[in-house]
């Protein structure tokens, strides 16, 4: 009786000496990626036991880091910065020109810059918001062609208008005392004004001032400025942050009709009902979109992926990952962090070698968000010393 309670005891203590082991050995691998001797693990704890620790908090976080980050010149830290906003739904304003300098100057080509900004604007649609500042930031800094055509067209894809700063007044130029530069004024007054109105109605949308935001849309419209998919996906974004999704459906419908739906306005709406538990409604909107023969992105699935991993529906998970595969969209980095959270030690012995695939299969590198899920999913299924990172 003795040998077995010592027995019992002795295996006891060597579960609790691997536990330990292999915590010691996630927190220190994190520690080497990420540089610092905080565990991610330790941090996400801390955070999650508190009720008013939401989502916004990290984007507050990584927006003023990102802001003190690119006044010190601290190109690494930008970057990895950079990689953290693609999993976020918000951006800090005017962070575009200082990230694609600190780009830059870690030695990245145009080309390279122009796919950073088109994938994270697919993870965080909020990043396009400025494209049209950063235009205008590059061809006043005189950068090379093709990284302001890249620029440029990107912002083309998502319905905004650039002014052609060239025909503004040059600074340098002589003006007679009595004489006011009217034709220079007016040539850029119209896309100025539309800029400046989208502005405005996103910025009432975040004060959830709606009354504010339905008020300028309409004042731009009998302004007489041609109107364009973007104006209205703002009005539809500004809705849904002011929590009033009847008028959400009545902005939706009048898009319809007067064919300004696009991708980022499906996407807009499908978000809004997946975050409302309407997930039938949701599904519904992705297949009116490929009807409409609007390609659903990576933003639209990872949208769904996420909530079918909250609902813990393992075949539909696997099943929309299969869907994005035929529509050619592969998953990326988001997708993979989706995944990873749905896995623990009572996962089906299949899910980890897929989601392990995927990560093998992602075009993009590997940032340290996704590493840290990576070291926690480990962990949770007892498999660390199995993941090949």
């Amino acid at each position: 009786m003795a040998t077995c309670v010592v027995s019992a005891i002795g295996e006891f203590f060597a579960l609790v000496w691997m536990e330990m082991v292999m915590c010691a050995l996630a927190m220190g691998c994190y520690a080497v990626f990420k540089g610092r001797d905080t565990p991610p693990i330790a941090q996400k704890k801390k955070e999650g036991s508190s009720p008013d620790s939401p989502r916004s908090r990290e984007e507050d976080l990584v927006g003023r880091e990102m802001q003190v980050k690119l006044k010190a010149g601290d190109d690494r830290a930008v970057y990895k910065l950079w990689q953290r906003l693609k999993s976020l739904d918000s951006a800090p304003h005017g962070c575009l020109p200082g990230v694609v300098r600190a780009l830059q100057r870690l030695g990245k080509p145009a080309s390279e810059v122009v796919a950073e900004l088109r994938s994270a604007i697919e993870c965080n649609a909020a990043l396009a918001e400025g494209l049209v500042d950063l235009a205008e930031a590059l061809r006043r800094g005189n950068k090379s062609n093709e990284l302001v055509s890249g620029v440029e067209k990107i912002a083309k894809d998502h319905g905004m208008i650039i002014p052609d700063v060239s025909k503004a007044p040059s600074p340098k130029a002589a003006t007679p005392a009595n004489t006011a530069p009217v034709a220079e004024t007016a040539e850029v007054e119209g896309p100025g004004d539309l800029q400046q109105s989208v502005t405005m109605i996103k910025s009432f949308g975040r004060k959830r001032d709606l009354r504010g935001a339905v008020d300028t849309f309409h004042k731009l419209k009998k302004s007489g400025t041609p109107m364009s998919p973007v104006i209205y996906n703002c009005l539809l974004d500004a809705c849904i942050q002011c929590g009033d999704m009847a008028q959400a459906d009545a902005h939706f419908k009048q898009m319809k009709e007067l064919d300004y739906l696009d991708v980022v306005s499906y996407n807009t709406m499908l978000k809004a009902h997946l975050r409302a538990g309407r997930v039938e409604e949701a599904e519904a909107l992705l297949r009116e979109m490929t009807a409409r023969g609007l390609p659903a992105n990576s933003v639209t699935y990872n949208e769904l992926l996420n909530a079918r991993v909250g609902a813990k529906d393992r075949r539909g998970m696997w099943r929309l990952v299969e869907d994005m595969k035929k529509a050619g969209v592969s998953p990326n980095a988001v997708s993979c962090s989706i995944l990873l959270k749905a896995l623990t030690e009572h996962s089906h012995s299949t899910d980890m070698a897929n989601t392990m695939e995927l990560l093998e299969q992602m075009k993009e590198p590997m940032d340290e968000v996704l590493f840290s899920s990576v070291i926690e999913a480990c962990i949770r299924t007892r498999l660390l010393t199995s993941c090949q990172i």
